[in-house]
Order: C-alpha cells, then sequence, then structure tokens
C-alpha cells in the first residue's frame, strides 16, 4: 500500500493543529460546584500517568486453513449494504477440529450450511458482531475437506471499529455517489484487516486461498476483480453478473473488487493483460497515464529474474481512494490523482507510486509477510523499487533526491517516536503502515546492499523468491537466504536494522598535525539505542586528488589516523550516501566548497549547499552559487535559484541576468517557474515580458508563477488578464489567483472560488478550502451568507476526506450566527458518521478555560 499524507504549502500549519490535537489526551475538569472524593481524583490521575503496556501481536494460529472463496455478491445503492453469499472451502490445518472462526465485521447473517450433494446441512453458529464462530456437524481431521456457505449482509458504514485506528480508512468497502446521490463507483480497501468488513473470512496476512467472485451490478457498470474475467452475463433487469477467477493462492487482504463507470484500455506485455481503469473523461489519455508499466515489468522481470506472477495487471484510478494506492493481487488501486491531463503531466507524473505498487505484486503479493509486524517485508521492498526505478531510468542524482527526502520522512517520524523495523508491539494494525516501515525499510535494504554488493544482493533476492513465494514470510527467512547466498553471519545486521530501534547519529570534526589526519567521529544517539555498527567510507581530498577510505564506526569514540603531508581540502564522511545516519560537522567554509565540487552523491552535493547558502557575502561561496545555476541536475539550479532570491540586494547582474534566461528558456518546468517567482519578486515590471511568456507555458506550475508574478506588476489591466486564467482548476493556478483576488479586495470572486472547490478532488479541495477560510471574514452584509452556509453543508454531504470534512465544519462555525446554521451544525455533528471528525473538533474549539 501506498500511504500518501497530504500536507500541503498554504495553511499546512492549520492541517498540523487539527492532527497534533486530535492526538492530545483529553482533560478530566472540575466544575466549581462539584465535589469529588480527593482520594478518587487522585487515583484517577495516577491512572492516567501508568502507561499501558502496548499489546503483543504474533502472527494469526493457523487453525483453519481456507482453500478457496467463492463470493456472489450484489449491491442495495440506496442503502449501501452488500448483499452476499460465501462459499468457503477449507481444511484443518494441524489439529482436528469441530468449529470454525471467521471474521465478520458488522454484517447481518442470514444462513449459514454446509453444502450437501442431496441436502444442505443447517450448522449452529454464534456471532458477536466481530467474529462468525461456526459449530460443525462433527469433528474434521486435517486431511478432510469442509465446505462452509453463509448468506449475509454487509453494511460497511456501520460495522464495528473494533481494530481499526481511522473510520474513514476503515469501512473495507465504498460507495461513491455523485452530486445528485447517485451510485457511480463502488471499491474496496481490504489492508490491513477490512476485507471482512464486506466477506467473511479469515482476516490474517498468513490466510491465503484461490478464488472466485461474482459481481451483481447495473448492466452500463464495468467491473474488476483479481484474476481473469471468465464470464459476463446481461440479465433482463437491466443488471449484468461478471465473474473473475483467480487461480493461484493470495493473502486475505488482497482481494478487491471495483465496479462503476470507467473507461478502460488494454495492452499485453509477453502475453500478460494489462489493463488501465480511469474515469471516462480521460478515456483517451488512460495508456498515457500508466505508460511506463510495460517497461517497469521488464524492469522488475530483468532485475529478480523472476517473471510477473500473475495472470494479468490491472491499474484502476478511483474517486476518494483512502490512501495513496493499494496492491491487490494483479488489480493496483489508485487515487484519482494519477489522472492527469497533457498539461498536468509535464510537472507530475506518479512513477513513484506505479512502480511501488508493481513491485507489491512479487514483495507481498507472492511472497507476503506473515503478520501485521512483519509489514516491512512487503512495504521496504516496494519503497526500495522506487530508489532502483529511479536509478534504473533517470540516473544516480535522481535516485539521491528520492533517498534524502525519504530519510527525511523517517528522521521527521523519529523525533516522535521510533520502534523495530520489526515490531510486535502495536495498538492497532494500521500502526505498522509508517516511515519506519517504508522509508527507513527501504533504506534499510540499501544498505544490506551495499554492504554485499549488488552481485550477491541480488542474487540473495532471487533466491529469497524461488525459495518462499506463495509463502508467508518474516525478517529471518531473507536473513537466512542472504547468509546462505553470501556465506556470512549476518545477524549483527538484522540485529541492529531490523529488531532494534533508532539510528545512528554522528558527530564528526578533524585537524592535521605532524603529516597526520585525525578524524574523530563520536556516535550520540540515546542510549537507549544501541552503538551501531557502521561499515563506512571516508573521502578525503587534498591538491585535487581524491582517496577512498573503508572503516568500521563501532564504538561511541573513534579516532581515525590517516598519514598525509597536507592539509586536506575536504572530508566527505559516506560520500555515497549508503548509510542511514544523521550527521553534524566541525568543517571550515572552503572544506564546504571543495564538497560541494567534488562530491559523487546528491546528499553530500546538497548538504554543502545548505551549509553554504547562508555565506553569499563570501565571495567565494557567491562564486560558487554563481555556476549552481549552471548545473546539469534540475534540483540544485532550482536550489540556487531559490537561495539568490532570498536577497533582496546587491545581487550580480550576471545572476539576475541567468535567472531571467532561466525563466525563459530552463528545460525543467519547476526551475523554470522558481526562476519565474523570482525575477517577479525581485521588479515585476522590469520582467513582463519574461512573465508572459510563462503564461503562455503549457505547465501549470510555470503559469502559476507567472500569475503570481503578474498579480506583483502595477500594470493596470492586470485584473482583466489574470481573470482569464480562471477557467484553470489546477491549484496551481488556482491559489495565487485566490490570493492575489483576496489581498486586493475583489471578495466577490468568492463564487468563484466556490465553483473551484466544487470540482476539485479531495487534496486540491484541502488547499481551497484554507483559502475560503481566509475570505469569509471578509465579507460584509450585502453577501448572502445563508447561500454561503448552503454551498458547506452541500459539498459536506459527499465529502469523506476527514481533514476535509473537520475544515468544513470550522468554516460553518464561522457561520453560525446567521439564523438556521448552528442549529444544522448541531444536528449534522450529532449524526456525524466520523468520530476523528468530532475528535479534531473537540480538540480545536476548546475554550481557553478549559
Amino acid at each position: 500500500m501506498y500511504k500518501k499524507i497530504f500536507l500541503f504549502g498554504v495553511h499546512s500549519a492549520f492541517l498540523f493543529l487539527i492532527l497534533s490535537c486530535s492526538q492530545t489526551t483529553p482533560q478530566t475538569t472540575v466544575a466549581e460546584n462539584d465535589t469529588l472524593d480527593s482520594a478518587a481524583i487522585q487515583e484517577e490521575q495516577q491512572a492516567k500517568l501508568t502507561p499501558v503496556a502496548v499489546p503483543y501481536h504474533t502472527a494469526n494460529p493457523l487453525v483453519f486453513d481456507i482453500l478457496h472463496l467463492d463470493l456472489d455478491l450484489s449491491f442495495d445503492f440506496p442503502e449501501e449494504k452488500v448483499i452476499g453469499k460465501a462459499i468457503i472451502t477449507g481444511t484443518p490445518y494441524g489439529y482436528p477440529i469441530n468449529e470454525v472462526t471467521l471474521d465478520a465485521k458488522g454484517l447481518e447473517i442470514k444462513k449459514v450450511v454446509m453444502p450437501d450433494r442431496n441436502n444442505n446441512i443447517p450448522l449452529k453458529y454464534s456471532y458477536d458482531s466481530l467474529e462468525l464462530l461456526i459449530s460443525l456437524d462433527r469433528t474434521y481431521r486435517p486431511d478432510e475437506i469442509i465446505s462452509l456457505e453463509i448468506d449475509y449482509v454487509a453494511d460497511p458504514e456501520e460495522s464495528p471499529m473494533a481494530n481499526a485506528s481511522s473510520y474513514h480508512d476503515s469501512r473495507g468497502l465504498y460507495f461513491i455517489k455523485d452530486e445528485n446521490g447517485d451510485v457511480i463507483q463502488i471499491w474496496t480497501q481490504g489492508e490491513p484487516e477490512n476485507n471482512s468488513r464486506w466477506f467473511p473470512v479469515i482476516d490474517a496476512p498468513n490466510e491465503r486461498y484461490k478464488q472466485e467472485i461474482s459481481i451483481t451490478v447495473p448492466a452500463d457498470f464495468i467491473t474488476l476483480s483479481n484474476g481473469l474475467m471468465t464470464s459476463s452475463v446481461v440479465n433482463e433487469d437491466s443488471l449484468k453478473t461478471d465473474t473473475w477467477k483467480l487461480d493461484k493462492d493470495h493473502a486475505a487482504y488482497l482481494t478487491m473488487i471495483a465496479a462503476g463507470k470507467f473507461a478502460m484500455e488494454e495492452e499485453t506485455y509477453n502475453d500478460i493483460p494489462l489493463q488501465y481503469y480511469v474515469d471516462p473523461k480521460y478515456a483517451d489519455r488512460a495508456s498515457e497515464i500508466f505508460k511506463y508499466t510495460p517497461e517497469m515489468i521488464h524492469f522488475m522481470d530483468s532485475l529478480l529474474d523472476e517473471p510477473f506472477p500473475w495472470s494479468k495487471y490491472a491499474q484502476i484510478a478511483v474517486k476518494d481512494f483512502v490512501s495513496g494506492a493499494m496492491e491487490n493481487t494483479t488489480a493496483s488501486v489508485f487515487m484519482e490523482e494519477v489522472q492527469l491531463n497533457e498539461n498536468e503531466a509535464l510537472d507530475e507524473d506518479y512513477e513513484g507510486i506505479i512502480i511501488h505498487e508493481l513491485s507489491h505484486q512479487w514483495f507481498g503479493n507472492q511472497l507476503t509477510a506473515e503478520s501485521w509486524a512483519n509489514i516491512a517485508m512487503n512495504e521496504a521492498f516496494a519503497n526500495y523499487s522506487e530508489f532502483l526505478w529511479a536509478q534504473h531510468k533517470h540516473g544516480e542524482m535522481e535516485a539521491g533526491l528520492l533517498a534524502v527526502e525519504e530519510e527525511a520522512g523517517y528522521f521527521e517520524e523519529a523525533l516522535e517516536e521510533t520502534h523495530p523495523l520489526i515490531n510486535h508491539n502495536y495498538y492497532s494494525p494500521d500502526e505498522m503502515f509508517d516511515a519506519h516501515s517504508y522509508n527507513k525499510g527501504g533504506r534499510i535494504l540499501h544498505m544490506l546492499r551495499i554492504y554485499l554488493g549488488d552481485e550477491i544482493f541480488f542474487k540473495g533476492l532471487r533466491n529469497y523468491i524461488d525459495k518462499y513465494k506463495g509463502e508467508s514470510v518474516e525478517a529471518a527467512n531473507l536473513r537466512l537466504v542472504m547468509e546462505d547466498t553470501s556465506g556470512e553471519d549476518l545477524s549483527w545486521f538484522f540485529n541492529q536494522w531490523f529488531y532494534s530501534e533508532g539510528h545512528p547519529e554522528l558527530t564528526m570534526a578533524y585537524t592535521h598535525e605532524n603529516d597526520t589526519l585525525y578524524i574523530e567521529i563520536y556516535q550520540v544517539q540515546s542510549e537507549e539505542f544501541p552503538v551501531f555498527i557502521l561499515p563506512a567510507t571516508i573521502d578525503v581530498f587534498s591538491n585535487g586528488k581524491g582517496s577512498r577510505y573503508t572503516v568500521t564506526i563501532d564504538k561511541p569514540y573513534q579516532l581515525l589516523e590517516i598519514p598525509m603531508e597536507n592539509n586536506p581540502d575536504a572530508v566527505i564522511f559516506d560520500p555515497e550516501h549508503d548509510l542511514l545516519v544523521e550527521m553534524a560537522y566541525e568543517k571550515p567554509l572552503s572544506d564546504w566548497i571543495s564538497q560541494y565540487k567534488n562530491a559523487v552523491s546528491y546528499k553530500s552535493k546538497m548538504e554543502a549547499l545548505e551549509y553554504l547558502s547562508d555565506s553569499l557575502s563570501n565571495e567565494k561561496v557567491n562564486n560558487l552559487f554563481q555556476e549552481v545555476l549552471k548545473e546539469e541536475f534540475w534540483a540544485f539550479r532550482q536550489y540556487g535559484i531559490n537561495v539568490w532570491a532570498t536577497i533582496a540586494e546587491d545581487i550580480p547582474e550576471e545572476v539576475i541576468a541567468k535567472i531571467a534566461s532561466m525563466a525563459m528558456s530552463d528545460p525543467d518546468y519547476y526551475v523554470k517557474a522558481d526562476a519565474i517567482a523570482a525575477v517577479g519578486g525581485w521588479d515585476s515590471d522590469s520582467y513582463l515580458s519574461v512573465i508572459e511568456k510563462g503564461l503562455e507555458s503549457k505547465s501549470f506550475s510555470v503559469i502559476g508563477a507567472s500569475i503570481e508574478a503578474l498579480s506583483l506588476s502595477n500594470e493596470e489591466d492586470k485584473l482583466q488578464r489574470l481573470e482569464h486564467y480562471e477557467k484553470y482548476d489546477q491549484t496551481e493556478t488556482v491559489i495565487p489567483l485566490a490570493l492575489y483576488y483576496l489581498d486586493s479586495g475583489h471578495v466577490e470572486k468568492i463564487s468563484w472560488l466556490e465553483e473551484k472547490i466544487k470540482n476539485m478532488t479531495r487534496a486540491e479541495r484541502f488547499y481551497a478550502l484554507q483559502l475560503y477560510m481566509m475570505w469569509l471574514p471578509n465579507l460584509d452584509d450585502s453577501f448572502d451568507l445563508n447561500s454561503k452556509a448552503d454551498f458547506l453543508f452541500g459539498i459536506l454531504e459527499n465529502e469523506r476526506f476527514i481533514n476535509n470534512r473537520t475544515t468544513i465544519y470550522l468554516l460553518l462555525m464561522m457561520l453560525e450566527d446567521v439564523p438556521g446554521v448552528r442549529e444544522k451544525i448541531e444536528k449534522k455533528l450529532s449524526n456525524e458518521k466520523y468520530p476523528e471528525v468530532v475528535d479534531n473538533l473537540e480538540a480545536v474549539t476548546v475554550s481557553p478555560e478549559e
């Protein structure tokens, strides 16, 4: 699964406030006239201070092994319910059994029988809304087959939230409606344990089975499920039934269905059907949106020496998806944002998320983590595939940029919480899908690759797949295979990186005395973390020549001595960016300049630029940042522009001329956009020709930067000129235009912003709602505030994104003095389906006295 957290540049602090406040422990308050026993108060307060032990979770015990799942599904659209019949065929796993327990969250059980050739055998059962305990007609041995037929109705919107951390993200099956209230899509999201909200199953990652699913929907709907479609029958009642069959075992959480009004394109790769499902308005873009899929499959095939392991591969983009994407077997589901028109695709392509889900077809679907504690055995590989693809397709610098972003995400999370990569201590499985399992896991695999070398590492991966495909795995399986492949004992590596928490934090300083370079390295991480063993390299440059030294850092303090006649120009620790470490340095300015010039990795070069960015008054640094504008890799040029843009005075004329030239002709759209923003910020009137060319761009990032730059000018007709760009729905253009309207007092444009909000995806909508929050206080009595409240209530109706719902309620609270609004808010909140929204509102609206 690809977890995408939408944090935005505009007013992201507001979202941070909501998310952080929603995790605040509720405070007990006592009214002035209340009297409570002091001992009771102390006991209650002490209970809050006493830490509660986090549960220890093992893999699901294997008692009854499902061999085959048959589902026959139809739907009650008005009530948003699933009418289902499940036939579950299995066998006792190790011991004889006389009962079977299935996960079935919030189902209405109609009938449970054992299908018989002559007569169905009714079975007794008990059900507590979470688990269905079925008493068998006798005791069965492990070599006997058991079939169970269950008629049921599922109401995912009302299913109990046991073992889930989010109401919105844990429905299992979703009915998506249009503005008229008509269902236009159905889709599912099973991971981690939510498929049991729409069919009975053993909802655990170590349960694997074959399946056949029949889906009855309106005849104009297109369906999708795992495996291949074996039949499609149109019935007399304007409904059709499509049957999909998967003939290889896969994990329960990977079962999926989708249905709705989609457009579909198809091609093949090595006789494998490749299907691309999109919203009908992107019908002519489907194959372009997923254009790298054949090349990516070839890349993975070649890398792993293992052909694509399934009968087909479909990719479908759905509305209001709960995460970035999900790697269901043979059928990955994506958020709607991956659907880009031709111009949008100039700024974004979502290659990372596409290769991430594809790689799961091997790591996660063919080999599956045996428990949620081991989910990194799925996600770390998918995460690292993004790096490997970037390295293959776009080169070392692009891969290096991705690696820096990945480790930054982990380091940020580690400020609040650390845990072992293989983590058995959690409250809900959802907690395991974090920056440890993804980001840290991917970087750990990279360290293992570097330590073993490419030949042994990838040979080990091939052996790992060959040995365990079709099975459940844990980290120990990977260790044993890598040890067998390399001949090395890797327990030290797995103990410190997979089973221990934290990461190395190092400080480094050096001196040169008596023809010797002394390098001091300290491990300064908290004592609760281990002292790490770090096979590392250090590059030393002197008189234009570089030497690389291999060292092992394995003590809290180490002094390295290198014979050297001259004082070094630069000392670069971990020059290839192979290690997951945080570093602090004591180095002179000249060392950083030399590091930038000699470094071979993105991190080492960018690290030098960041240290030097505050020293532009130094002539050598000034000259270096002029050279940065000519760098081949786009991210360095962009960083250089943004550093120069922070300076208001004494900018060399050649710098301004260079950045103005880049604004006109840089090959990268992001660089071009930032160059336009820079010259617009300096003197937009002098660079109107540059800005006007930017307004003609096909890139929305460039157009947006040009809109902002033009809005800063003194052009008399700029309002009329900017109104031309109201036609675009992209946030890159809507935000700068809306900010201009707001700052210049054109509050009548709020109706334009409302139309944009209606047409945006959930991610884009969050941006615009923050702008709307800035706009409301500027409305006077000449505006119909009732209509504004009606607008907000209207979009609240079908809004599923938690932070958007929270924002809409806060906007409505700004209008609560409008007659009738407060009552409507209270009524809505009393029926609010998403408890996280209520928690958020309580957290951010609590009074100072409380």
